[in-house]
């Protein structure tokens, strides 16, 4: 690893802030806003999570919340709820859609059909 990068085995709940790359390790959790040059989460993550380059989420990990980067890679059998968005100037869009006490239903497709 270079200086500047952080790989989390642990619990962080809090920010974290690099230019480097964090790596979220199986077994490790972040629950906060991540901010890097790079993130790869194999672990489990709660929060915002953006890379001004690339963003990979492994098969083995939960990831709840907001992923942006310029390349986004979410792998089979990894378990995300959340918004993608391309531009951190997006993240509050999304945050406001997501603290919104509307519940938001997916509209039954066979009444959507004009008969």
């Amino acid at each position: 690893m270079k200086e500047g990068d952080l790989r989390v085995d642990g619990t962080i709940d809090g920010d974290v802030r690099t230019e480097g790359h964090v790596h979220v390790s199986r077994g490790g959790t972040v629950n906060g806003e991540i901010r890097a040059g790079s993130i790869r989460v194999s672990g489990d993550a709660e929060g915002v999570l953006c890379a001004r380059k690339r963003l990979v989420v492994l098969g083995s990990s939960k990831v709840y919340g907001i992923l942006c980067a310029e390349a986004l890679t979410i792998k089979d059998g990894a378990d995300f709820e959340g918004g993608i968005c391309r531009s951190a100037d997006r993240i509050p869009v999304l945050k406001a859609m997501f603290a919104s006490t509307e519940e938001y239903t997916i509209p039954d497709s066979a009444a959507a059909r004009p008969e």
